[in-house]
């Protein structure tokens, strides 16, 4: 079920999640993740972000494009405008 076999989680058992958006709203997902034990291994950068400092900081793997994801479940803290397009993309590969 899922891509990646999410209900079974990633490797490990550990589900594997994607931060697409990493702004104010995203670093509280951030947070809330590792408050609760899950695992965010990657997340999504615009070329020229300033979140790049973050990402440096916390070690999590980059991708520029929300197709190059591969993790089990994604999060989406985008514009309002945007996160629908995010999700299907996200929809039509199974997540």
């Amino acid at each position: 079920m899922g891509h990646g076999g999410l209900s079974e989680g990633g490797e490990g058992g550990v589900i594997r999640l994607a931060l697409v958006g990493v702004g104010r709203w995203g670093r509280n997902y951030l947070a809330a993740a590792d408050a609760a034990g899950a695992k965010v291994s990657q997340i999504v950068l615009r070329e020229g972000s300033a979140s790049r400092a973050l990402a440096d900081a916390t070690g999590l793997h980059v991708v520029s494009r929300v197709d190059e994801i591969d993790a089990d479940a994604v999060i989406v803290a985008t514009h309002p405008s945007i996160a629908p397009w995010v999700a299907q993309v996200h929809l039509e590969r199974g997540y």
